[in-house]
């Protein structure tokens, strides 16, 4: 009987390349989030003010505390994703692990197709958002 190291070795490059796309996919969408949650904030506060304004001061401030906070609970959000999705695939209580990790991943491919989609809704569509230019 071959070892699953023999078995699988064919797959291997193949499951490598896909795991290194995920990291890097990941990477760029948490980057961006870090870095679009704050400049949505601060184009809102200048939208509703004037420039060289005391009020724009103002605004600027309390829209940087309102992306603090928005930046808190993406980072809570993202951490129960690092405690769940770990257990998904490592389920003592499920008995047929192969089965509960195959449904594991299409759920999670579910998930990030939804977030794609709402995304390119939000901010990416021509038919106008206004967080275009931001």
């Amino acid at each position: 009987m071959r070892s699953a190291v023999d078995t699988n070795a064919g797959v291997f490059p193949w499951f490598l390349a896909a795991f290194l796309l995920v990291f890097v996919f990941s990477g760029m969408g948490n980057g961006s989030t870090y870095k679009m949650i704050p400049a949505i904030f601060r184009r809102d506060a200048e939208h509703t003010t004037s420039a060289g304004t005391p009020e724009r001061d103002v605004a600027l401030r309390a829209e940087g505390k309102r992306s603090s906070a928005a930046l808190g609970i993406v980072g809570a959000i993202g951490a129960i994703g690092g405690f769940l999705i770990p257990i998904t695939f490592n389920s003592p209580w499920v008995s047929d692990p192969l089965s509960a990790t195959k449904t594991a991943f299409w759920i999670f491919t579910a998930f990030y197709v939804v977030c794609a989609a709402v995304t390119w809704a939000v901010f990416l569509r021509r038919s106008g958002s206004r967080y275009r230019d931001v």
